[in-house]
């Protein structure tokens, strides 16, 4: 039993001398919780809502964000000065009123969008790095019914196309002008057709327009696998429920190789810090610049203070016709040092001429440094303490041992331990 007692106490002299992270956060609320403005298109509109620190001793920093599909139409400014807000600082059991400008596009369709508006507290850390920051967030969800006369009306213009060897995709430019007064996404079905008789069909109906705005909208077939010979496309084009128009196109399916393949290296560049133990994303940018799509990769030699430490490569992309692709590799940053990299992009069993960037890798460090000695003086101290009560322990029943082998002879008597 005096054991058992002696363990509890031990673990409880443990528990509070092992360092345990503070954490810090404090409230926030954000009313009212949901707004609807019935909206017309072209028009702006104006709420408030209400940011509130309940905290009793401190003032707070929050920050403000706005997201959702009509994220771009909201602008959030001080209500008093209208200087526009991304953050704000509330003093103890206080709040802020927000302003909330909704400046809705004159093309917008009738319907309904949504955003929503985002409080969140500020992350506060200790100075010696050890702290948990709690961030709080409250939302106000902001509905918006778009209604009104609406005027849906475009012209199909053109369609293009090249030919196209046999297993690379068929690629359709289909020219289009929204003539009405709100933004629409037209419907194009497309038919592939051969000796009078439809092989295929595809479409598109994703792509939106601008009210007044003229736009060549892509769409793709890629099922060209053993197909050769004279094709037309049949693109027909339709908003809700009118057609707009119809246009054919002739192409050619020619065997593999018939086209000439060339490409352009432009450019090559890295995202990240270059420090020891981040990741860069190397980027090249290649352009395919003959008659047909390019199938091609980023190859790069890495050096360190002026030795090859390593050959990488990025996945490979097919780039279409008189388009520009970026080609990505990953680099892991192991050591410190004076990096060159070299690269080049292969394409259909060619190589462009090579490109060299080079930079400098310094030492780095994350945010466990300023933990790790408290996690490490905590665990060696923890050992410390168990070694020191196991030999108290281990002297204890000793002594105890020894005082009965004692009693035991003066009295004549042996006992087994």
């Amino acid at each position: 039993m005096k054991r058992v007692v002696f363990l509890l106490a031990f673990t409880c002299l443990l528990a509070l001398w092992l360092p345990v992270p503070a954490v810090h956060g404090t409230g926030v609320a954000m009313g009212p919780a949901a707004l609807q403005i019935d909206a017309v298109r072209g028009q702006s509109y104006q709420r408030t809502v209400t940011v509130f620190n309940p905290s009793q001793t401190e003032a707070v920093e929050y920050n403000l964000r706005v997201e959702g599909q009509a994220s771009a139409w909201l602008s959030l400014s001080d209500l008093e000065t209208r200087a526009p807000l991304q953050s704000l600082r509330i003093e103890a059991a206080s709040s802020t009123y927000v302003l909330i400008d909704v400046a809705v596009p004159s093309d917008t369709p009738n319907g309904t969008f949504g955003a929503t508006v985002y409080v969140e507290t500020v992350p506060v850390q200790d100075i010696d790095g050890t702290g948990v920051s709690a961030v709080l967030q409250a939302h106000s969800d902001i509905t918006i019914v778009v209604g009104g006369d609406q005027s849906i009306s475009g012209i199909l213009h053109n369609v293009t196309t090249r030919d196209i060897e046999a297993g690379l995709p068929l690629r359709l430019g289909v020219q289009f002008r929204n003539t009405g007064n709100v933004a629409v996404s037209p419907a194009i079905n497309c038919a592939v057709i051969k000796d009078n008789a439809t092989v295929a069909e595809f479409g598109e109906a994703e792509t939106s327009v601008m009210a007044g705005t003229e736009a060549v909208i892509p769409v793709e077939w890629g099922e060209t696998s053993g197909l050769l010979g004279d094709y037309r496309a049949r693109v027909s084009l339709s908003l809700g429920s009118g057609a707009i128009g119809t246009r054919e196109v002739a192409f050619k399916v020619l065997p593999p190789g018939s086209l000439t393949k060339t490409g352009e290296f432009t450019e090559l560049a890295y995202e990240g810090e270059p420090k020891v133990d981040t990741t860069l994303k190397v980027q090249g940018s290649f352009k395919s610049t003959g008659q047909a799509d390019c199938r091609a990769k980023l190859v790069l030699e890495v050096y360190r203070d002026g030795a090859l430490t390593e050959a990488l490569e990025s996945e490979e992309a097919l780039v279409p016709v008189a388009e520009t692709s970026v080609l990505t590799a990953y680099l892991k940053l192991a050591k410190s040092g004076e990096y060159a990299l070299k690269a080049h992009v292969a394409y259909e069993g060619k190589q462009t001429e090579n490109r060299e960037i080079s930079f400098t890798v310094t030492g780095g460090g994350s945010g466990m440094s300023s933990v790790l000695p408290f996690v490490l003086g905590g665990i060696g101290g923890a050992l410390v303490l168990a070694v020191v009560a196991a030999v108290i322990l281990r002297r204890r029943q000793s002594g105890a041992g020894a005082r009965k082998q004692y009693a035991a002879t003066r009295n004549g008597k042996r006992y087994a331990s």
